[in-house]
């Protein structure tokens, strides 16, 4: 078995991805420690690039601003809890104005979920 250290309070076991959090009385985290007891290391943790560290800060720094801008359209919110057919629907009924409304919220929210997981 090897695993690989991460920059957060996780470990990664090579053989499946999984993600172990750093808790005793996590039979999978304990499995790791008895491993690292009899003289084996895991891989370093991936050193993030400055242009990571950059996007982390972004992301960071960006998240109240765009929870606060969000918590305040309350239409687009509606909107995204419908189901795909009842979108489909009020996609028609609505005007331009509330259309963009819509399209800056997803926007908004596409951008921020793509710098966080993707970048």
């Amino acid at each position: 078995m090897m695993y690989k250290l991460t920059t957060t309070e996780t470990i990664i076991r090579l053989s499946d991805n999984a993600s172990i959090p750093m808790v005793m009385g996590n039979a999978d985290y304990e499995r790791y420690l008895q491993w690292v007891a009899l003289g084996n290391v895991a891989q370093p943790a991936d050193v993030p690039t400055p242009e990571q560290v950059a996007r982390t800060l972004e992301v960071a720094e960006a998240g109240p601003v765009a929870k606060t801008w969000f918590a305040g359209q309350q239409a687009a919110i509606d909107f995204v809890r419908l189901t795909p057919a009842q979108q489909a629907t009020a996609i028609d009924a609505m005007t331009l104005a509330q259309l963009r409304t819509v399209v800056k919220f997803l926007a908004v929210a596409v951008s921020m979920l793509i710098k966080r997981e993707l970048l």
